[in-house]
């Protein structure tokens, strides 16, 4: 933890994130190689009127885990791998996969918290387990774990009841789905280039290259052609002015992001 400019002093190891402790959509995360980008981002974000989280970096692939739990016993679970990064370190492309132990330890987990609800993690698959890097009260983009077999939202209306949910068996692995909107937006941010852009879009709309097998999760336009809408209107700007991709991002983000001092007014209001 960082509470002053003196814990800065104690970091030794590059590269680190510094993490504000709520925040939404990757907004609150910065990462810094050396210590004046450590600085800059600890004094970005409010060093010193609240703690904030220093975290060293692992390496491995991203995986994502959905988890509904019934009163601290876990009914349903999922997890896929981040193939492809789309806008704002989403995922354009996921797999679904099978993590050796994840269920006994989600089982543990919501177990000790007594857990009633969803549960969502994002973690590095290390060589030296997982680790856990970002923990949310909600389901994350449940529609993997559908195309896997695993229906999540089912599970949480469940567990909304009085009876006891029914535990929920694990979906198959190797199931892929897209984000083409994210696909389309990433490729402007990562590369700020039309051609790359274009290729990306094409790839995605038309399931070619590592798109290859998906399946659209955000933006199905089969029976319900208006789902093109965000995506034609990203392509063109996207093409237009590939900085335009933060304008999308931003308003997706802004209207729903929880900062530090909402966190507290939420607090108060429930004491």
């Amino acid at each position: 933890m960082i509470s002053s400019a003196d814990d800065l002093r104690d970091v030794a190891t590059y590269p680190i994130f510094v993490k504000r402790p709520v925040s939404t959509a990757s907004s609150g995360v910065r990462r810094a190689t050396n210590a004046q980008e450590l600085g800059a981002a600890a004094r970005e974000f409010g060093l010193g009127q609240s703690e904030l989280i220093a975290q060293s970096q692992a390496s491995g692939p991203l995986a994502m885990v959905q988890a509904v739990a019934d009163r601290g016993r876990l009914v349903a679970h999922h997890a896929c791998l981040r193939l492809r990064e789309g806008v704002g370190g989403g995922a354009s492309l996921k797999e679904s996969i099978a993590l050796p132990g994840l269920a006994d330890m989600l089982a543990r987990l919501v177990a000790a918290l007594d857990w009633h609800g969803a549960l969502s993690m994002d973690l590095i698959v290390a060589d030296g387990g997982p680790v856990i890097i970002d923990v949310n009260p909600r389901l994350v983009e449940p529609a993997n774990a559908l195309a896997a077999g695993v229906d999540l939202v089912a599970a949480m209306l469940d567990v909304a009841g009085d009876a006891p949910a029914q535990e929920r068996s694990s979906g198959g692995a190797g199931v892929r789905t897209r984000q083409t909107l994210l696909a389309i937006l990433g490729a402007a941010e990562q590369h700020g280039a039309r051609g790359v852009v274009l290729r990306e879009a094409f790839d995605a709309i038309f399931a070619r290259g590592d798109y290859a097998g998906s399946v659209e999760e955000l933006t199905p336009i089969a029976g319900d052609p208006v789902a093109a809408v965000p995506v034609v209107a990203a392509l063109v700007a996207s093409l237009i002015h590939p900085p335009l991709w933060r304008k999308f991002h931003a308003g997706a983000v802004g209207p729903y992001a929880v900062t530090p001092e909402a966190w507290d007014e939420i607090l108060a209001a429930a004491d």
